[in-house]
């Protein structure tokens, strides 16, 4: 049809199954945003056409038991380390923090809390594909008492400098009323 069609060399394995929720055209008409809502992850069993479109033979990855108290316990260390990280300087619309709050569904907060964290695509693709819940959700922990680390850090190094500088301006302040009176 014209279209070009990606190799299948540049797709990934694993990826999510969403509902277009609203199509934004841009301005010249060549390009789109797309709003979507996640629906599942997925695993690709095989691509069974390439052309004019991709099709795939897929499987719905493995969902967390709910039931499993071990990862119930790391869905809720996930949504209260997120609040820690929001607290430390994490730049986060209240609304996601209280609809995070409401979630029940482990895979959900997973993937909401993975969604804002502050990671390379790679490194998010590599998140998505786990398969294990368990490993995955403590991946996703990890990563964000990662970026804790890191906001402290940097809000450490901010009142540092802000010390720095108020105690040099102090010195100049005085220096210059010294000569004032002399």
């Amino acid at each position: 049809s014209g279209k070009p069609v990606p190799p299948v060399s540049n797709l990934y394995e694993v990826g999510t199954a969403v509902s277009i929720l609203q199509v934004i055209k841009g301005t010249t008409g060549q390009e789109a945003m797309v709003l979507v809502e996640g629906i599942s992850r997925f695993v690709v069993n095989d691509f069974i056409q390439l052309t004019p479109v991709v099709l795939a033979k897929i499987e719905l990855a493995p969902a967390a038991d709910s039931k499993d108290i071990n990862l119930a316990a790391m869905s809720d260390e996930m949504k209260s380390l997120i609040r820690v990280a929001v607290h430390e300087g994490k730049a986060l619309p209240q609304e996601v923090l209280i609809n995070l709050e409401n979630i029940t569904d482990i895979d959900q907060v997973a993937d909401v809390t993975c969604s804002f964290l502050t990671l390379y695509l790679k490194k998010k693709q590599e998140l998505l594909a786990l398969t294990n819940p368990s490993e995955r959700l403590g991946k996703i922990i990890e990563a964000l008492n990662r970026e804790i680390e890191l906001l402290k850090l940097r809000k450490k190094i901010r009142s540092d400098v802000s010390k720095q500088m108020n105690k040099t301006e102090r010195e100049f302040l005085l220096r210059q009323e010294m000569k004032a009176i002399k």
